[in-house]
């Protein structure tokens, strides 16, 4: 490993600015559709957490169904009910990576009890579907934690990075959910003509003739079905905004109907569903997919990581100017750099040690996997001297940011092998 010293590089701490790559999300609209799904899935828990507490005799098929009797199932379900709603809280208040994967998991899992115990594939694993896909695409959001506990279980960023590539995943959980829920709540009309709806029909002055003659089972049942539908095929912003709308409707005649405010809660996924899906599109549209940067022949392709942008800014323009280089990327962090060298594949990634989030050394093991042709440099503000072999392992060279920059830039050049115009 080689260290120069000499200009300083090292600029006063700024506000990370994330809007530099059209890769990422703006921070606002990221965080807004990271908060929209966590209330999502808190609504849906702590709703469905309160049965427990309270008690539902609709439950007792399930705890059967795993072999308790009836007595066991009343003594469990204020255990569940309460971790339930324990999660539903953690999610609003620390969310982590292993709550949104229980709660993906758990959410696919009880969907599966309604067909075991006789129920038609209509109840939950359909209309449920806003539920689940809520909770796949808030971890999707987050990231994965990789093989280290603390990304699992430590606090998740409140602004965290949206990439294309997360954006197009999103979207397809968030449309296919948004469509199963109303072709599996308009199944319940068609095919299994749900008695209770007699009472929500009640609320809006139809008696039961007047729903027989109408045949409104059926029609309100395909209309939804339509609807699901239309979204699977063109989800238009006017489309899914009114797909909210209806569902906040219809899902209110429940307690003036009389039931529990809490049936209204559970069904959180089924309104903020379509949100998602409007702030993800709306994310897509204002960062439309751009070619790939095409390197000169002979340059390196290069990934600066560095959560200050007066910094990567400098590396960006330095490199510009020595030639032989391109910047293919920037990341403001190591999980991003992982992500970003993933799918960048390239020669050389630029990494700072110290970044809010992950840092660069927790992401060093990550980078040389995903990224096994690269070169690996650490530019860092600490002195080389005081580094640990440990710390680094894996790393080809470090820099001190107080160095020369013409200096780190021709080791550079030679680290990687890079072409340098004459």
């Amino acid at each position: 490993m080689s260290t120069t010293t000499a200009i300083p590089l090292e600029s006063p701490p700024t506000v990370v600015d994330r809007t530099r790559s059209t890769r990422t999300a703006r921070p606002d609209l990221a965080k807004t559709l990271q908060l929209v799904l966590r209330v999502s899935m808190a609504g849906t828990y702590i709703g469905h957490g309160a049965f427990g507490i309270i008690g539902k005799a609709s439950w007792l098929p399930y705890f059967n169904l795993f072999g308790f009797s009836d007595s066991q199932a009343w003594t469990l379900m204020p255990i569940v009910g309460t971790m339930d709603i324990t999660l539903g809280i953690l999610i609003l208040l620390w969310p982590t990576r292993l709550s949104m994967l229980h709660l993906a998991f758990w959410g696919v899992l009880t969907a599966m009890f309604r067909p075991l115990t006789g129920e038609g594939l209509w109840e939950e694993v359909f209309e449920r579907g806003g539920n689940y896909a809520a909770a796949m695409s808030l971890l999707v959001l987050s990231g994965v934690g990789g093989f280290s506990i603390k990304g699992w279980v430590g606090r998740v960023s409140e602004a965290p990075e949206l990439t294309r590539a997360k954006a197009i995943t999103m979207h397809w959980l968030l449309r296919v959910g948004t469509a199963l829920l109303l072709v599996g709540h308009g199944g319940y009309g068609v095919w299994m003509h749900k008695k209770v709806w007699l009472t929500y029909f009640s609320q809006l002055g139809l008696d039961s003739k007047t729903v027989a003659d109408l045949n409104l089972f059926y029609v309100i049942g395909w209309f939804e079905i339509a609807l699901g539908l239309a979204v699977l095929l063109k989800p238009l912003r006017p489309l899914l905004v009114a797909v909210c709308a209806y569902k906040v409707f219809t899902e209110l005649l429940r307690p003036a109907a009389g039931e529990p405010w809490w049936e209204f809660i559970e069904r959180s996924g089924s309104y903020l569903c379509p949100v998602g899906l409007v702030l993800v599109d709306t994310w897509l549209r204002r960062n439309p997919e751009t070619p790939a940067l095409v390197p000169a022949a002979g340059s390196s392709r290069v990934l600066v990581v560095d959560d200050d942008p007066a910094v990567r800014d400098l590396l960006r323009l330095v490199l510009d100017l020595e030639g032989g280089f391109t910047v293919v990327g920037e990341a403001v962090d190591g999980r991003q750099a992982i992500e970003m060298a993933r799918e960048l594949r390239p020669d050389l990634v630029l990494l700072d040690l110290l970044m809010p989030g992950m840092s660069g050394d927790e992401a060093i093991e990550e980078l040389a996997r995903v990224a096994p042709n690269a070169r690996l440099a650490v530019l860092t503000a600490l002195d080389p001297d005081s580094i640990s072999s440990e710390t680094i392992a894996g790393v080809h060279a470090v820099y001190d940011k107080s160095a020369d920059l013409s200096d780190v830039t021709q080791e550079l050049v030679a680290l990687v092998g890079a072409r340098v115009p004459a």
